[in-house]
């Protein structure tokens, strides 16, 4: 499967070094596709520059570290994406364009409505389905 994931999981994985995503990572990493967009990259290093988390270099390490599918973001949304953040509209664009089969997030603001050949989920959600594996 192709998966994209939500500058969120990224930011509980490196900075808060939440150990329910690094298994959602294990997982993914064994069997899947991983999908990182330009634009959750900025906003991942954005967050991570922060005066409070300060890991930049830690999200540079990991991202060197780790092989992804790399997504260059349209943001021409065309009005045709509708969520209540409009920050978020990169990252289903960015979902969609790359033909993702999930988007694994945090953030409830997806869960309003549905895209066409997306599975959104949540990174307890997707523990539970594919824990096993």
């Amino acid at each position: 499967m192709r998966i994209i994931l939500d500058t969120n999981i990224l930011v509980s994985l490196i900075c808060f070094k939440s150990p329910a995503i690094n298994k959602v990572m294990e997982i993914i990493s064994k069997s899947h596709k991983i999908i990182l967009s330009s634009y959750i990259i900025e906003e991942l290093k954005k967050v991570a520059a922060y005066p409070r988390i300060n890991k930049l270099n830690e999200v540079e390490n990991f991202l060197d570290a780790l092989p992804f599918e790399y997504h260059e973001s349209n943001i021409n949304n065309n009005g045709n994406i509708k969520i209540r953040d409009k920050n978020d509209i990169s990252i289903l664009i960015d979902a969609i364009d790359t033909k993702a089969d999930i988007l694994i997030t945090g953030d409830n603001d997806f869960f309003d409505h549905t895209y066409d050949g997306l599975e959104i989920v949540k990174p307890a959600d997707f523990l539970k389905r594919h824990e096993s594996f």
